[in-house]
């Protein structure tokens, strides 16, 4: 049938013009693949992600004893024991500095956040339970401060002090090996004499992509504030409290034995149980970045079969109504400028941001296809062609920066285009077009 055969060119041509919408795409997930590989780069040179635990305190000791054999001959035994006991109370806060890493033409935020912690433990009963016993020896003590990446800690920033006293800190964690961070010696005298110690620690922490902080105490607070507009709160525990402008954000959570399961009793490290692992329940704020380039071309890619068929309607409605006869060729060279659309929102968009590229592409695309037509569509209908494929970018513009309601969006453009479609041909007489007359007959016309 006469009528089907210039659909049917137009719908061959349509999947041929997938193959270079295909091509584009993979050209968006290798970029994407060279991005997370220079993120990459600049998270192994400066720190990763961050999670901040209020400090633990390790108690190292002995405990020995005799036993006798059956011919009544008496031996020693000592075992080593550790003690790792949690904070009663904590508030832990954080501001973070936003800068940014390059590599390349690719960038990364990253920050250098200024950390706080006063906690407070009580360790004179337990102690006294120990010594109650002759057959215990204390060895040593101290307290650990762990974080994730131990690279993005500056040495010389750390202040500690214990009961209002500074004290020393050294690198690691000693025997918890599995841990990164800092730790400081403390007396036996400092611990018996006191029923109440208070350990204060103040430190500079470089990381990237996420600020979390895990407490070990029941009752703990935190607070994490920064010039970052953007933030994006995740984790065990939302914030109770958050302020987010566009000058930055500050964000406040409690922690309590009704919102955690964080145990308070001492943990006890033997032969049997050797490392010690802690509770995580960690809650912070991922550095957010709301306007990603390559996920956005790669979003409108997705767009691009349903650009092609819209115009290359467009235009086949245009040689219905209007008699006009457009070239299969022509088709496929409208359809490739289409096509270069993306690969031009791409180049563009590494280097002058989505929103700028995406106008210049779509208006160097339009004015092609406009220029283009010129010749044997004229200016009337060069014009509406040209105004047509700006509506079309401007639509699909749209429908990227709503995420949450692009399906919806989408679902609308599509209806609008299926129901212009259908008023414009609603007189059209198809069986006509099979006998190559006019397209309209006068009866039938005058029926419809």
């Amino acid at each position: 049938m006469h009528s089907l055969k210039k659909p049917a060119i137009l719908l061959l041509l349509t999947l041929l013009l997938l193959i270079p919408l295909t091509m584009i795409s993979g050209t968006v997930h290798e970029r994407i693949r060279y991005k997370n590989d220079a993120t990459m780069n600049i998270i192994n040179s400066w720190a990763s992600a961050q999670i901040v635990q209020d400090p633990i305190l390790v108690i190292e000791y002995e405990i020995s004893g005799t036993v006798k054999s059956k011919d009544n001959q008496a031996s020693a035994w000592k075992f080593p024991r550790t003690a790792i006991i949690k904070p009663t109370t904590s508030a832990l806060s954080g501001v973070l500095q936003m800068s940014e890493r390059k590599r390349g033409i690719y960038s990364i935020p990253v920050y250098t956040s200024d950390v706080n912690i006063t906690s407070q433990f009580n360790t004179h009963e337990f102690l006294e339970t120990l010594s109650s016993t002759d057959n215990f020896e204390f060895k040593s003590a101290y307290f650990v401060n762990a974080v994730t990446d131990a690279r993005g800690l500056d040495g010389s920033s750390i202040n500690t002090q214990i009961n209002k006293e500074t004290v020393v800190t050294k690198p690691g964690a000693r025997e918890l090996s599995q841990l990164q961070g800092f730790h400081t010696p403390v007396s036996e005298a400092t611990l018996r004499h006191n029923d109440t110690l208070t350990i204060f620690n103040e430190y500079s922490l470089r990381g990237a992509e996420s600020f979390n902080m895990s407490p070990n105490a029941q009752q703990a607070t935190s607070e994490v504030s920064s010039t970052w507009p953007h933030p994006s709160f995740a984790g065990d525990l939302l914030p109770l409290k958050r302020d987010v402008k566009d000058t930055g954000f500050k964000a406040n959570w409690e922690v309590s034995p009704y919102n955690s399961n964080l145990s308070s009793e001492p943990v006890i490290l033997d032969e049997m149980k050797r490392q010690y692992h802690p509770e995580y329940f960690k809650f912070g704020v991922n550095i957010f970045t709301p306007v990603d380039e390559y996920s956005l071309v790669n979003r409108s890619t997705k767009y691009g079969a349903l650009m092609i068929i819209l115009v290359f309607t467009g235009f086949y409605l245009f040689e219905l109504l209007k008699g006009l006869k457009i070239h299969p060729i022509q088709y496929a060279l409208v359809g490739l400028a289409l096509a270069v659309f993306f690969l031009l929102l791409l180049s563009l968009s590494e280097h002058t941001g989505f929103s700028l590229a995406y106008l210049i592409a779509a208006l160097s695309s339009s004015g092609l296809i406009g220029y283009y037509l010129l010749p044997f569509a004229g200016k009337k209908a060069s014009f509406f062609f040209l105004l047509l494929l700006l509506l079309t970018y401007l639509a699909c513009y749209l429908i990227l920066f709503v995420e949450d309601h692009a399906l919806l969006y989408g679902s609308v453009l599509i209806f609008a285009g299926l129901a212009s479609v259908m008023t414009l041909t609603r007189k059209i007489d198809w069986h006509k077009l099979d006998t190559l007359t006019p397209i309209y007959s006068g009866t039938h016309k005058e029926s419809l």
